[in-house]
């Protein structure tokens, strides 16, 4: 039986890096509440990095309408999540997921860390999201985890 906190968790988190690409990302996030074929609903971390473009402000606005979709603001460069990605790969740290929430600063940069890859290419990117979703939260294979409707992450390729 699973427990009541692991339950009320979406069953997927689609991450979505963007630097000014204010009207890319509300089609996006407009889009995805309409993907109904996951079970369990999922949430959308955007990762705004120091965007100059209103990005932030519709995050902000987004965070409090009613919708399937949840966001996560976090506002901090990409690189500096890279050493806490290393520690999340030797072990030394677990994954958090936050919904709804507008971070600071010192708290983005963790949760930043916790929700990428670091890679140079979209594709690895997106597999590489896919895998530690699937696998290392929900124990699920990823060829299986695809097969269940993950393909709204090709929305992904529509934002960068």
């Amino acid at each position: 039986m699973r427990d009541s906190h692991a339950a009320a968790m979406p069953f997927v988190s689609v991450v979505i890096p963007t630097v000014n690409r204010r009207e890319s990302l509300a089609v996006t996030l407009g889009t995805l509440p309409n993907q109904r074929h996951v079970a369990g609903g999922f949430e959308v971390i955007v990762v705004s990095d120091v965007s100059t473009d209103g990005t932030d402000g519709f995050l902000l606005g987004a965070l409090h309408r009613p919708t399937r979709t949840f966001a996560s603001w976090l506002r901090v460069p990409y690189a500096y999540g890279k050493l806490e990605v290393l520690r999340v790969q030797r072990g030394d740290a677990s994954w958090n997921r936050v919904r709804d929430l507008f971070l600071s600063r010192q708290r983005a940069t963790r949760i930043l860390a916790y929700s990428v890859l670091p890679s140079a290419r979209r594709d690895a990117f997106v597999r590489g999201t896919l895998r530690r979703v699937a696998e290392a939260l929900f124990a699920v294979p990823l060829a299986e985890a695809q097969r269940v409707g993950l393909s709204m992450l090709s929305a992904l390729y529509n934002v960068h």
